[in-house]
């Protein structure tokens, strides 16, 4: 099941039609999965960054890109990329090659 599919069979049913039971249970696996697309959008943000590509398409940095491509505040773009640089080591190459499997 996609994200797309899950989240269209919360919002297919008025929440207003929702059993107690069931309206604790969506909350609660909203707020899971919601935390879970945070982490991995942090972490392709840190990517991202990381691999210069904002520069490589022409912005001046990852939170100018993100500004521009997610339409959002440059203030709000500047916290996303502190917060997936803090959070979200990056990734190091040693330059060595791969270690040898055995």
């Amino acid at each position: 099941m996609t994200i797309t599919q899950a989240v269209d069979a919360w919002v297919q049913k008025p929440a207003w039609a929702l059993s107690d039971d069931e309206l604790v249970a969506g909350v609660d696996r909203l707020y899971v999965e919601q935390q879970r697309l945070a982490a991995a959008h942090l972490a392709l943000v840190r990517e991202l960054d990381g691999r210069g590509l904002a520069v490589v398409q022409g912005a001046s940095s990852t939170a100018v890109w993100l500004r521009d491509r997610m339409r959002m505040s440059i203030t709000a773009a500047q916290r996303l990329v502190k917060l997936a640089r803090r959070s979200t080591p990056p990734r190091r190459w040693s330059g060595t090659g791969w270690p040898r499997v055995r």
